[in-house]
């Protein structure tokens, strides 16, 4: 799926002569994406209510949601998004609010208040036997902070910032991941908050040479 974003890429540089043929081609994986792909349940006891609707990272891994996936679907839905239609689009607003609900999940569950880390991913079946990582955690995220991870969720909300407008799924009261309450924040302020967070995480286990090890925890 990421690998769409080329006809993105395309249809910027070769302009508007080719904006047909680039919107087809990256629509069908935008379409297998938001139509087609796995998603947690909702109105289901065996799994977390709030994270109804979000994407399984692959059907090997039903229930889980990982930091990279964000970057493989959720990015790329963006950049379509961003690049073909505007807010005329009768799919705009409710298609955004999808894009930030990814987030909004991922970054709810991978986040570690002790740690100021987003961990690697997130189970959404509430019998977490199901999943050794969650078990030996305590929590719904895995064991392991993956540096790799948090590179591909750090892109992931770039690349959806650069797209996403204000004004989007706007929520009367919220409370980020790690803690702070919010009122009347939308998908955009949410998703600037979940990058300073994953920032202010990452810059505290750089070391001298301005590397980062592949396990932050």
């Amino acid at each position: 799926l990421n690998a769409a974003k080329i006809f993105a890429d395309l249809y910027k540089q070769k302009g508007s002569g080719t904006a047909g043929w680039c919107e087809t081609q990256m629509t069908a994986a935008v379409t297998l994406l938001r139509d087609s792909h796995g998603r947690i349940p909702a109105d289901d006891p065996s799994y977390l209510a709030d994270a109804a609707g979000g994407f399984w990272h692959k059907g090997s891994y039903q229930y889980q949601m990982w930091c990279d996936g964000q970057y493989m679907g959720p990015a790329m839905w963006a950049e379509w998004l961003g690049t073909f239609k505007n807010s005329g689009y009768t799919g705009w607003a409710t298609e955004w609010a999808d894009i930030a609900n990814q987030l909004d999940i991922c970054c709810k569950y991978t986040y570690s208040v002790e740690d100021h880390l987003f961990f690697h991913a997130m189970n959404a079946y509430v019998n977490t036997a199901s999943c050794p990582w969650a078990v030996a955690s305590g929590t719904e995220h895995s064991k392991e902070a993956w540096g790799r991870g948090a590179g591909w969720l750090f892109a992931a909300l770039v690349d959806i910032l650069e797209y996403m407008p204000a004004g989007i799924d706007v929520k009367a009261n919220f409370t980020y991941p790690d803690g702070v309450a919010a009122t009347d924040v939308d998908s955009k302020t949410r998703l600037t908050y979940y990058l300073k967070l994953m920032a202010d995480g990452l810059a505290a286990r750089q070391d001298a040479s301005g590397c980062w090890p592949q396990l932050l925890r």
